[in-house]
């Protein structure tokens, strides 16, 4: 009883809300014009079909495009088979490093894993950063050398020419 006199309440106060903001619009719709003539949703009629323009495709991109369902499609079924199933699933197609990181994610990791966006999914299978907290990313190494020559380079550039800068020499400030 107290549940539908609630909600009579909520209606006739959404109601006359609306016709208040209505009122409140006829002075503005008559200066600034567009009162009483609303402007009807333009119509879209499409040129081609899909059809046609799947046809367009060159074979490459059709190859590539299934390739991107195939991969998404073989990580989405392992994460949703059971997992007494999990062991014979065929992970083919996808990179080992990829199938290693599967193979060691737990059941919650693979339910979320099942539940997020297919982009995800995709860059997931193609061993992409996929940025979802909690789903391991395949690492990519980069070698400690080039990293030191950037900082180094870095430095060079912020030091007056001709001086050096001793590494070795160099002691961190202590707070």
């Amino acid at each position: 009883m107290l549940a539908r006199i609630a909600n009579l309440i909520a209606n006739t106060l959404k109601t006359s809300f609306k016709w208040l903001y209505a009122g409140a619009c006829i002075p503005f719709d008559i200066i600034f014009g567009g009162f009483g003539s609303r402007r009807p949703a333009p119509e879209f009629k499409p040129q081609e079909s899909v059809k046609s323009l799947a046809e367009r495709l060159s074979p490459e991109r059709k190859r590539e495009i299934e390739h991107r369902r195939d991969l998404k499609d073989i990580v989405l079924g392992y994460c949703k088979s059971h997992s007494s199933d999990r062991d014979t699933y065929d992970l083919t197609g996808i990179k080992p490093d990829v199938q290693n990181i599967l193979i060691n994610m737990s059941d919650a990791q693979l339910a979320y894993l099942a539940s997020a966006p297919l982009c995800a999914v995709t860059k997931f299978a193609n061993g992409e950063d996929h940025k979802l907290l909690g789903i391991p990313v395949l690492r990519r190494d980069v070698e400690e050398s080039s990293v030191l020559d950037g900082m180094q380079n870095s430095i060079r550039k912020l030091m007056p020419s001709g001086q050096a800068f001793d590494y070795n020499a160099y002691q961190p400030r202590k707070i």
